[in-house]
């Protein structure tokens, strides 16, 4: 873009002038275009032309004639540039900008996951994450770990987070940090709220005597949440002590000798949580 100032011819041709250079972008990365874009005047209202000369670490760039430099670029490259105005009748002093220093670009985190997404108190948070550097640096990651709204110290570092540091309800953010060691990109991850736990089954102890079955079971909970013994299906008959987590099933004799059955047998706690297994009855002589 050329700004010509207009003034009174006066005793033959004066020279053109340019008064300043706007340089976009005012900091410069290796991936951007360097763009000038210079004030000119000249004292007879003539219209002006400017011609450019492109240096890049000391070389003349042949194919930069415009305005625009738009060439590969590095960190450190010096960049210099000569502006000369020409009213067609008279060259004007040439003007200089430079040296100008392509500056570092920061790294960047560009993608991180944290799996799984429905994180309950008794699986294991895990991170991953990539970067890049267009400069080419060697790029460093701090991870932090925020747990409700508190930085873990014990944490830092870990790419894997598991119980006992969070519990149902805690809240959980993740804080990126890569570094070149010049500048940094920092990313605050979405906040993830730990969910209930469903009880799990852990073992039965089943007898036969008598023409009794009795099967006691052994659960847990990894809220530590109270549990419930439920049956889905089985003998209609079958006694359930909920809390105990014990069934007991008095066998009619006309099954005794021989009977063979599947017990859907269910676990429960107060928040929801449950879980279900086939538990299968057989009785032979």
């Amino acid at each position: 873009m050329l700004l010509i100032t207009c003034g009174e011819k006066k005793g033959g041709n004066h020279p053109p002038r340019i008064d300043m250079v706007r340089i976009n972008p005012e900091v410069i990365h290796t991936l951007d275009r360097v763009i000038l874009n210079p004030v000119v005047s000249d004292p007879d209202g003539d219209e002006v032309t400017i011609s450019y000369q492109w240096r890049l670490n000391g070389s003349p760039i042949l194919t930069a004639k415009s305005s625009t430099l738009s060439v590969e670029l590095r960190k450190g490259d010096r960049i210099e540039v000569e502006l000369t105005p020409d009213d067609g009748k008279t060259k004007g002093k040439i003007y200089r900008v430079g040296p100008l220093i392509v500056k570092n670009s920061p790294p960047q985190i560009i993608e991180y996951t944290l799996s799984p997404i429905n994180l309950t108190s008794d699986t294991t948070l895990a991170l991953s994450v990539k970067t890049e550097d267009i400069d080419g640096d060697r790029v460093e990651v701090t991870v932090d770990w925020e747990l409700n709204g508190n930085i873990v110290d014990d944490l830092k570092n870990h790419y894997q987070i598991s119980p006992p540091n969070f519990r149902r309800g805690d809240k959980i953010v993740c804080i990126l940090t890569a570094t070149d060691g010049e500048d940094f990109h920092r990313v605050r991850s979405t906040e993830i709220e730990v969910k209930n736990a469903p009880p799990k089954f852990v073992d039965f102890n089943s007898a036969y005597q008598n023409g009794k079955i009795t099967v006691q079971v052994t659960g847990s909970d990894p809220d530590g949440d109270p549990i419930i013994l439920e049956l889905v299906s089985g003998p209609a008959t079958t006694k359930i002590d909920r809390k105990n987590l014990r069934l007991t099933w008095e066998v009619p004799e006309t099954l005794r000798d021989a009977y063979t059955d599947t017990l859907l047998l269910k676990l429960s706690d107060p928040f929801g949580g449950n879980s279900e297994v086939k538990l299968p009855i057989t009785i032979s002589y």
